[in-house]
């Protein structure tokens, strides 16, 4: 239960703290210089973050049923 609540705090971190202080200014400096080239970036971005939910709920999913998705 604590290593959930670990990994639950540093999505929260990445996906509300980080994300407005470092990557809006990035992009919004890459999108000033090259508008066109930003969109390949924010697509790339948005397919690996949905790649990482998938698997989240793969492995929740795998976890309820007592398997465990990662165990090589």
């Amino acid at each position: 239960m604590a290593e959930a609540l670990r990994s639950g705090g540093a999505r929260y971190m990445s996906l509300f703290v980080l994300e407005p202080l470092f990557l809006e200014r990035l992009l919004s400096r890459r999108a000033a210089v090259a508008p066109d080239a930003i969109y390949p970036l924010v697509e790339w971005l948005h397919r690996a973050l949905l790649t990482l939910s998938l698997v989240t709920v793969a492995g929740a999913v795998a976890g309820s049923i007592g398997g465990n998705l990662f165990a090589w």
